[in-house]
């Protein structure tokens, strides 16, 4: 669960500044299914309802990966709540814009061990064209985090909020192109 706290100027070698936004963690949160078992959908709609009704918390937006995520979309709609599918399977973009944020300083998140052992662990599958983990790993809040970057970022609520444009966020000073044809 997070949000926009702002938006960075990033400087891209000596040409280039790219004002991106600021994505504040507030938490990360991996729902383990009971041994033998499978995870409620529906209580993990009760604590959306929960962080916005009762803690005052405003939940905006809500993504799934699409499996098994109909029935909730639809529910969560009729709640008030923008939904969407975010897929970090069908392509490996999420990771590269959360991979870039981290490196520039613009992931603000609180300590969570799980977390940085699955970010740590990921590889990419050449061969699938795919960030992945290994058998010994899993990468379900990293998943999570990877979206929530991702779908932030690209929100044009997101950039309209802050009075930043979107198409003009990157400044040239002075670039050179040279075509060898």
């Amino acid at each position: 669960c997070g949000f926009v706290s702002g938006f960075k100027k990033v400087q891209r070698g000596h040409d280039i500044t790219e004002t991106l936004p600021v994505i504040t963690v507030d938490f990360a949160l991996e729902v383990i299914p009971p041994q033998g078992g499978e995870i409620q959908i529906s209580r993990i709609r009760e604590m959306i309802y929960t962080l916005r009704d009762k803690l005052g918390i405003n939940i905006e937006w809500v993504s799934f990966d699409q499996y098994q995520s109909a029935d909730s979309i639809q529910v969560l709609r009729q709640k008030g709540f923008t939904t969407g599918i975010q897929s970090m399977d069908k392509t490996s973009v999420p990771y590269w814009v959360l991979k870039q944020a981290l490196y520039d300083g613009r992931v603000v998140a609180p300590a969570h061990q799980k977390l940085q052992q699955e970010l740590l662990a990921l590889e990419f599958n050449v061969k699938r064209s795919k960030v992945d983990h290994t058998s010994q790993s899993s990468k379900d809040i990293s998943d999570a985090l990877a979206g929530m970057v991702f779908g932030l970022s690209r929100r044009r609520d997101t950039w309209a909020r802050w009075n930043v444009n979107p198409f003009q966020e990157a400044r040239l000073k002075s670039v050179e192109l040279v075509h060898s044809g």
